[in-house]
């Protein structure tokens, strides 16, 4: 009766369902079976409900809370979500009947006994009735708008919880960096005063006096730099939070701040985890609703009336003899110059703009947590393999100081080897940064936050 689960037509039918007009042809997609790469080890008994603690840092976790307590972009979507529920309100209104009280009255005449008061009061009623669906297609697509709002919401969440985890790793790596440039300042100065002595017996060359100086400069301008990195990484970290100051974590050796064990589940399973795809979905359901209005509006419409009339020259007579009256209208736009129609078709054409955006998120949802998933085992080998250049760099640093203190090494060769040792460590430390933002990024990739399936949604 429907095509296989994989296709994605299958995904989108139930959002298509409620249209006349045929979907629009999509790429032949399948979902993938499973992810391309050997998943990360998951935890023997996964927890019910991941979240950022699953950093297992509780600073870490304190920031993101105080951030997506305090952020203005998420108190401006959240305003944005109580507005499309006032919308939604207002939608549902069409159910009931109108109902409208008039009280007037007037004077007339001249003065004396030819001045006249008149009152009166009408009270009247009225009902469209729904037969074309119209109504209702506008309370779907404002609940639809509800849905989206809340969705977009929690997408921005998502997005602000990663980006204060990001920054708050790249504030630690930095303060590493920084300690690894004044281990590296010091190694210099310490083989610079060695030089001077040397060049003071004699047994050294001016030139290499100078080298070791410009290298020492290098030196103290990169720890300048880093420093002043820090103190902007601070500075963006507590804008992130909405303070007007900077925010300066604790620190926290990355190597041995521990990786989240994250199932990454089936491919099919990131469209009940990720937000971006829940608002694709409720926009594409809105703009199914919009079309069954706007082709609900070029169908006749009857409506349903009752009134109650009274008047008299005195208020207490108001409603001693009231005139009541029923009534039904028949109304069938013959000429608009062509706007209903074209109302339609801009819906439609609108409708399948966003099936094709609503394929395109899946597309992106799939790649985006692929890549996480490749990054989280590429930066792990990465990293094993740069521990073992630093190993070497240090041992070849090691030898090379010895021989030159016996004079066996030329200047220039211990200066190879100084820097091969400083720009090792550096990049131990990109990789040990990666591999955390790795784990940030396959979190954020797969919804973060999100609530474990049972195992009967998952077969």
């Amino acid at each position: 009766m429907f095509p296989a689960p994989s296709r994605l037509s299958w995904l989108l039918l139930p959002l298509l369902g409620g249209c006349a007009s045929a979907p629009p042809a999509l790429p032949d997609f399948a979902l993938p079976a499973q992810w391309r790469l050997e998943q990360p080890a998951a935890p023997a008994t996964p927890p019910e409900r991941l979240d950022w603690q699953a950093f297992g840092n509780a600073e870490l976790a304190a920031l993101i809370d105080e951030a997506l307590a305090r952020a203005p972009d998420l108190a401006v979507a959240a305003a944005a979500e109580r507005q499309a529920e006032a919308v939604a309100r207002a939608a549902g209104a069409g159910r009931w009947p109108g109902l409208d009280l008039e009280l007037r009255g007037a004077r007339n005449g001249g003065s004396g006994d030819n001045e006249r008061t008149r009152h009166g009061a009408s009270l009247a009623a009225s009902y469209e009735l729904d037969l074309w669906g119209r109504q209702q297609a506008l309370r779907d697509a404002a609940r639809a708008g509800v849905d989206f709002s809340r969705h977009d919401r929690a997408a921005l969440r998502l997005s602000l919880a990663a980006n204060v985890a990001n920054l708050w790793l790249g504030v630690q790596a930095l303060r590493a960096q920084i300690a690894i440039a004044e281990a590296d300042r010091l190694l210099v100065e310490r083989t610079l005063a060695l030089t001077e002595i040397r060049l003071r017996a004699g047994s050294a060359d001016p030139l290499d006096v100078a080298r070791q100086r410009g290298l020492l400069g290098e030196r103290q301008r990169s720890l300048a730099a880093l420093r002043l990195e820090y103190d902007n990484g601070c500075l963006a970290l507590g804008a992130l939070l909405g303070r007007s100051t900077s925010v300066e974590p604790q620190a926290v050796d990355l190597d041995q701040l521990p990786l989240p064990a994250v199932d990454a589940g089936l491919p099919s399973e990131l469209l009940r985890r990720r937000p971006d795809l829940a608002r694709a979905e409720a926009a594409l359901a809105a703009a199914d609703a919009d079309v069954a209005a706007a082709r609900a509006a070029l169908l006749p419409s009857i409506n349903l009336g009752a009134s109650v009339l009274a008047g008299g020259s005195q208020l207490a007579d108001l409603f001693a003899s009231p005139a009541s009256s029923l009534f039904a209208t028949l109304a069938r736009p013959l000429f608009d110059g062509g706007r209903l129609s074209a109302r339609h078709a801009a819906e439609q054409a609108r409708r399948e703009g966003l099936v094709h955006a609503y394929h395109a998120a899946i597309v992106a949802a799939f790649a985006d947590t692929q890549t996480a998933l490749n990054a989280g085992a590429g930066s792990a080998a990465q990293l094993a393999a740069q521990a073992e250049v630093v190993r070497q760099a240090e041992i070849a640093w090691q030898r090379a100081e010895a021989r030159y203190r016996a004079g066996a090494l030329a200047m220039i060769d211990l200066l190879d080897s100084q820097r091969t040792l400083h720009a090792a460590r550096h990049q131990l430390l990109a990789d040990r940064l990666a591999r955390q933002r790795a784990a940030v990024a396959l979190f954020r990739a797969l919804g973060g936050g999100w609530q474990r399936p049972s195992p009967e949604e998952r077969s």
